[in-house]
């Protein structure tokens, strides 16, 4: 697929459309939108929907520019996965099928994208002060924010959407890490896809975000942010049998608890049961640090059949769906 990013400015209000899906089919493909602030030395970015399912940047995005609001500054939104997003039943599919996924394609490791390329020069030819990144979780989850870096503006960015923020030093291609160096940019979990609380907490971040006056003022709310640091990455091993349900089953490798994403942002203390392991004796997970090593048998334990944590840890981006664990991850934990 040959990537283009088209510019619209000033979208009118035909294209927004009556509801989000109809936006969509209106641009039909990955865009930039750039809405004219009062101040048009300066520009801002929010980016929504890198991921076709997860749509609260998405619906958030279309109800503020329904509003008609002018922003403080130049305000650049950018439409990632429309074309996954279009996919029937719609907005239900991450990528296109056998696409890439267009979070993990920036970022100095990742291998070259004309999406990334194109976003990145689009964003370089602007003035940019802040991005906000705006997805959904799979799972049941407070609204939080993720930084590869952490500074007052970066956490006052995050309280503009939620109370938390969690600092990580993993790298995995995102466009959080190809810009981090540039300005305060932070990653946005607005909570579980579909979810009106989640939609609800993206519209108030963007009207906020929009409305913001100087970067500055965002150092003072950013005291009321809980920081969380040092998370792994807790990802299924190859070929590993993963199911969810409320006891063990001898057919799977590891059964975990059916509703086991109650648990993100709650400390879990040493012991608490996660699951039960098959018979098949095949360790389930892999887990990253910071360094890429894998300290799973540092975290977890076989504990007569039970999977349990070893350590304090608090859950985040728990999810129930084996389909979302097997092709990104189960969770990530920051120990406490």
């Amino acid at each position: 697929m040959v990537w283009q990013l088209p510019l619209i400015e000033q979208p009118s209000d035909a294209l927004i459309g009556a509801t989000p899906e109809a936006m969509l089919r209106a641009l039909g493909q990955s865009s930039a939108l750039l809405v004219p602030g009062a101040d048009r030395s300066r520009t801002r970015v929010c980016v929504v929907l890198l991921h076709g399912d997860e749509p609260s940047g998405l619906v958030a995005m279309h109800r503020w520019l329904r509003d008609g609001l002018e922003p403080t500054t130049d305000l650049l939104f950018i439409v990632g996965a429309v074309e996954a997003a279009l996919e029937h039943p719609g907005l239900a599919h991450r990528t296109v099928p056998g696409g890439p996924d267009l979070n993990r394609v920036f970022g100095p490791g990742a291998p070259p994208h004309a999406f990334a390329e194109q976003v990145l020069a689009l964003i370089g030819q602007l003035s940019c002060e802040l991005l906000v990144d705006l997805h959904n979780t799979s799972g049941r989850t407070r609204a939080y924010g993720i930084s590869t870096r952490m500074d007052p503006v970066r956490r006052g960015l995050a309280s503009l959407f939620a109370g938390y923020i969690f600092f990580t030093k993993i790298r995995i291609g995102t466009l959080l890490e190809a810009v981090e160096k540039r300005f305060p940019c932070i990653t946005v979990e607005c909570g579980r896809a579909g979810a009106d609380s989640a939609n609800d907490t993206a519209y108030r971040g963007i009207t906020r975000f929009a409305a913001l006056n100087r970067p500055d003022d965002l150092i003072e709310p950013g005291g009321d942010v809980t920081v969380l640091e040092d998370p792994i990455r807790v990802l299924v091993a190859d070929d590993i049998r993963l199911e969810f349900g409320c006891e063990r089953r001898n057919d799977t490798d590891i059964t975990l608890e059916s509703d086991i994403d109650r648990f993100n942002l709650v400390t879990l203390e040493a012991g608490h049961r996660l699951g039960w392991l098959g018979t098949t004796g095949r360790w389930p997970f892999v887990a990253i640090d910071h360094t890429g090593a894998d300290v799973s048998r540092e975290y977890f334990a076989d504990y007569h059949g039970e999977f349990i944590v070893t350590r304090p840890v608090v859950p985040i981006m728990m999810t129930t769906d084996p389909a979302a664990a097997a092709n990104d991850c189960l969770c990530y934990m920051v120990p406490q």
